[in-house]
């Protein structure tokens, strides 16, 4: 016999040992020879060796224990009959079990138990019902390869103390391996993990506050708590507690992350992370620009992460303060049938509606189909309101090891300027974008196909790709705004139009392969990215000089008499990547390199090797400790350097270091890191020169921060974050610069949903977001640094949900405080903003 039979027969030997007679030894060793050779002939219809050990440990148990002399006298028969009789065992336990045990491809990452328990039911087509008390708090290992539903639950119930026992033709019950102890499938803790087909190739999404895993640090599905970074989720529970209204308002609950809108002129306004201006992403990949995720109407969202740290292999061309990831809703085989409608402060209305479910009965055809349309009459600064309408319809196609999405999108929106503040030494003046001109505003159409495919070619290896191609258009009426004061009673008035056209293609392609190496396993990732954009841009430019404080309104020369300049560029950008996921033990791995290039037809290429590394170390099933390094790349275009040189690529650096940890049963999850994030060859411009200079060692920040999110006790949901950034710029650049970032920010938010019978379905939640003062720039009259001063706001909420439907009202700014932007530009928030939301599940 060869090598895999004499292993076939020492496990069915080995099966077979406890339940036979030591006189009856010889002859079962017969007979076993026998049937291996059956078996390595016919291999029992091409069923795994695994059916015949499952029937020889369980099934014959009983039959051995009460009948073995009357079966040991049919065992002394004929090697004929003893032939015969292995091949009818053989082949009726090949017939019976074709339905039982279907196997299916799978390759599950370590999460929660009842993640796996969820995901292993989605890709297999089969209920899974379990105690809400027996899962939690139970976590399951990784598994892959082409298993059977029994092989499946026996791997991940491995050393839990639980059991799975087949019901019904398509369900299993976990149980407690000890038959006292186990609860009755009638139990009332008891829950369905229906069959569910998930966003993406990760687990299913998160519930409550606390998330558990993410691809986007990664490209791969990985716990949070084995990665070394700091990476914060943002869940769909916490956007729909705080009724939030885009992701700038939910990018507050995190720490180190701020908002610019300068001049109130950025839709969606420009993510800063440690004061470092933020890449922004979608589902991991490169976005056309950030405005095409940063303005995504809340009912297409899922989730919003926030990655910290130079790690270019997700940004691509970016800085060392972090990444913004924007996660969308997929298609999915649990039924979604939302219809929500708001209203609010002046004179607010969105309508929103979420479908999903499956196409056919076997789920491998799945839909979702969002729509969502808001108007107001007009904004808080005086302008006319805001205007979105958003539709996007997907397919999904399941079946074996492939997985592809596609989809469209259409996204046209209307974003009016808000007012800010211009800071002088006797206090701040407040000024509207427009001047009494209403039509100050961005108009916005975006409109995008896609595709999201992967496909397991085996157990080891699974392919990824993914492609958007993004046609964007934008135009701004004429509108004044003030350009710099000149002396303290006057100062220069800009007037601008412009219209801009972009089209953006983005493609990623990786293969993933997993493997073991001794006692290590690896998950290698090799990739290339690729973007192309073209686009061409119109700008009318006019100014005068008039009175300040501004007297509205303010008349500047209108088109006429000022000219429209035009601009074409088509820019590129690739990168092949590189990366390794390490664990051995309680010791987890990142490194990754990259190689990203960037150029344009207007100037040079850019080009560096970039390495992230990073470890963390498991120091209990709850603690972890972790470090990285990390770098960041981006090009540095339009600079002038003596002697006609090509500025240097600028670089990043980051280093990072912290706790990870998990609280009250792993309900409530959390870290502790500090940071300290730099620029490298930046260039800035020289006094009184036309030449910049490029500086080694350039902005510096350095600080701690902490986050928190989940579950305290039973109805208590929280998430909170502080930080503490001291933000250094280089001395080269005097009293001119400021770095308006503010030391100190955080946050706090938590929800109670009422436990007693009488008041179930209802819940409260309140919250603050506050900072200290911010640099705001020099006074141009003294040269004396001004500041924003701190600030604080309150929010509150009282909510019900019922079965099928839900209300919320939402006070934003409860006690009505006159609040600036992040940045030290002054942007004037809105006061007080009322906001009642309905939501029917039918």
């Amino acid at each position: 016999m060869g090598r895999r039979q004499e292993s076939e027969k020492q496990s069915v030997e080995d099966a077979l040992r406890n339940v036979s007679g030591a006189g009856m030894q010889d002859e079962i060793n017969n007979i076993i020879s026998d049937c291996i050779l059956i078996i390595g002939g016919f291999r029992l219809m091409n069923l795994p060796f695994t059916l015949l050990r499952f029937y020889n440990q369980y099934a014959m148990h009983n039959v051995w224990s009460s009948q073995s002399n009357r079966i040991g006298d049919l065992l002394m028969k004929s090697r004929w009959t003893r032939g015969a009789a292995c091949q009818l065992v053989a082949g009726a336990l090949g017939m019976a079990s074709i339905s039982l045990y279907a196997q299916t491809l799978l390759s599950l990452p370590a999460q929660p138990l009842s993640s796996a328990l969820s995901e292993l039911a989605s890709k297999s087509g089969v209920n899974i019902l379990a105690a809400a008390s027996l899962v939690a708090n139970r976590n399951a290992p990784a598994i892959s390869g082409t298993l059977s539903v029994p092989d499946a639950l026996d791997r991940l119930l491995q050393g839990s103390g639980l059991t799975a026992q087949k019901t019904g033709e398509k369900t299993y019950v976990i149980r407690l391996s000890s038959p006292v102890a186990a609860p009755s499938a009638n139990s009332t803790g008891e829950i369905v993990l229906a069959t569910i087909t998930v966003a993406g190739t990760a687990a299913q999404p998160d519930q409550g506050f606390a998330a558990t895993s993410t691809r986007s640090a990664t490209r791969t599905d990985t716990p949070l708590d084995e990665i070394p970074q700091s990476v914060q989720v943002v869940t769909n529970d916490v956007l729909k507690s705080q009724q939030t209204q885009s992701v700038a308002d939910a990018l507050h609950n995190v720490s180190g992350v701020e908002i610019r809108n300068k001049a109130g002129l950025a839709a969606g306004g420009a993510p800063m992370i440690d004061g470092f201006q933020a890449s922004v992403t979608m589902n991991g990949n490169l976005a056309p620009d950030s405005s095409a995720a940063l303005t995504l109407p809340m009912a297409a969202i899922s989730s919003i992460e926030v990655l910290k740290g130079a790690d270019a292999i997700i940004s691509g061309v970016g800085s060392p303060g972090g990444t913004v990831n924007v996660v969308q809703k997929t298609p999915q085989a649990t039924p979604v049938h939302e219809i929500s409608l708001q209203t609010g402060s002046y004179g607010d209305w969105l309508g929103s509606l979420d479908l999903a479910g499956a196409i056919a009965n076997d789920n491998r055809l799945t839909y979702r189909f969002i729509v969502s349309g808001e108007t107001a009459g007009e904004s808080y600064g005086g302008m006319l309101g805001q205007r979105d309408f958003y539709v996007a319809p997907s397919l999904r196609w399941q079946s074996g090891g492939t997985d592809l999405i596609v989809g469209f999108e259409q996204h046209t929106y209307r974003t009016p300027f808000t007012p800010y503040a211009l800071f002088t030494a006797t206090g701040p003046l407040v000024f509207y974008p427009g001047l009494g001109n209403q039509q100050a505003y961005t108009s916005s159409n975006d409109t995008s196909v896609h595709y999201d495919w992967t496909q397991k070619i085996n157990s080891y290896l699974t392919f990824h790709s993914t492609a958007r191609y993004d046609a964007e258009s934008s135009s701004t009426p004429f509108y004044a705004t003030l350009w710099g004061q000149l002396s303290p009673d006057s100062t220069q008035y800009y007037g601008q139009a412009s219209t801009n056209h972009s089209y953006s293609t983005t493609f990623d392609n990786n293969l993933q392969a997993k493997f073991n190496t001794g006692p290590i396993q690896h998950t290698l990732l090799g990739g290339v990215s690729y973007q192309i954009s073209r686009s061409d841009s119109s700008q009318f430019n006019n100014s005068n000089i008039n009175t300040f404080p501004p007297v509205n309104p303010i008349s500047i020369d209108t088109e006429p008499l000022g000219t429209w300049n035009k601009t074409i560029s088509n820019t590129y950008y690739n990168s092949f990547y590189l990366q390794d996921q390490i664990t051995w033990q309680r010791l987890h791995v990142l490194v990754s390199m990259t190689r990203p290039r960037y150029w344009s037809n207007a100037n040079p290429t850019y080009a560096a090797w970039v390495p992230n590394v990073g470890a963390l170390y498991q120091l209990t099933g709850n603690v972890g400790l972790f470090v990285n390094a990390q770098r960041s790349f981006a090009p540095q275009n339009g600079f002038l350097l003596e002697g006609g040189e090509v500025a240097p690529p600028l670089t990043g650096s980051s280093l990072e270091a912290g706790l990870k940890f998990d609280l009250f049963d792993d309900k409530l999850s959390g870290s502790i890191a500090v940071h300290r994030n730099s620029y490298i060859n930046e260039v800035m411009q020289v006094p009184s020169s036309i030449y910049e200079i490029v500086i080694p060692g350039a902005d510096t920040a350095r600080g701690v921060s902490i986050d928190l999110s989940g579950k305290i006790i039973a109805g208590w949901n929280v998430i909170a974050h502080y930080s503490y950034n001291d933000y250094v710029l280089p001395s080269q650049v005097g009293p001119y610069a400021y770095n308006g970032t503010s030391r100190h920010s955080g946050s706090l938010w938590i929800t109670y949903d009422f436990q007693r019978a009488s008041l179930r379905g209802w819940g409260v939640g309140a919250g603050f977001w506050a900072r200290g003062n911010t640099e705001a720039g020099p006074d141009p009259t003294t040269g004396q640094m001004l500041y924003v001063p701190g600030q604080a706001r309150v929010d509150a909420t009282v909510y019900y949900v019922g079965k099928g439907w839900s209300a919320r009202l939402a006070v934003k700014n409860v006690f009505n405080r006159y609040l600036y932007g992040d940045g030290g530009s002054g942007e004037i928030e809105p006061g007080r903003l009322i906001y009642l939301t309905t939501t029917y599940d039918f």
